[in-house]
């Protein structure tokens, strides 16, 4: 399976994460439509080969990049994307999720705090890389005056990829609910996550 290595890190960032958002915080924060581009299949997939073999990628110095970041830059998002996509569950947890669905019915007034107890519910890697992920998106939501992604659009991209469960049948109509939650992270990222 493609970066499975989230229970191997042994409390530390996985560090293909470490290393695509180091990267795109340096080359992409101002690229317009990061994270809702995609990419050539073929050359995802050899760079996750590549990566499952263990080898980092230096997305300045890649070949096919030769002097091209934008493409290199597009590539780091949508790995990503992926590494939470390809998790064996979400990093909000199969277990979690029906406390992560109930998260509908809090009244906006309420939803920060109640969201804020239940990213404490985490266990202490999901929370670490959870609050390390949206940190950054953060900061590509600061840069939406140019790069277009709002913390809204954000959240429609990488919500699902974060929470989407993965041992049981979910109904559509939960989608909204999951993007508001990821929307909830970034929008309130310093009353929700301890500094």
């Amino acid at each position: 399976m493609f970066f499975s290595i989230l229970s191997h890190c042994g409390g530390s960032i996985p560090p293909i994460v470490d290393q695509l958002i180091e990267f795109l915080e340096t080359h992409a924060l101002t690229m317009e439509g990061v994270f809702r581009k995609s990419a050539n299949i073929g050359s995802i997939k050899r760079l996750q080969d590549r990566i499952n073999k263990g080898e980092k990628i230096d997305f300045e110095n890649y070949p096919e990049y030769k002097d091209n970041v934008h493409v290199a830059s597009l590539h780091a998002s949508v790995l990503l994307k992926t590494f939470f996509r390809s998790l064996g569950e979400p990093l909000t947890t199969n277990r979690l999720y029906p406390k992560l669905a109930a998260l509908s019915e809090i009244s906006k007034a309420e939803k920060s705090a109640a969201v804020k107890e239940f990213v404490k519910l985490l266990p202490r890697d999901n929370y670490i890389l959870l609050k390390t992920v949206i940190k950054f998106l953060t900061k590509v939501a600061e840069n939406s005056k140019v790069n277009l992604m709002t913390a809204n659009n954000l959240s429609v991209v990488f919500g699902p990829n974060l929470t989407w469960p993965t041992d049981q049948e979910v109904p559509i109509s939960q989608l909204n609910n999951l993007n508001n939650f990821c929307y909830k992270l970034i929008v309130d990222y310093d009353s929700v996550f301890d500094h």
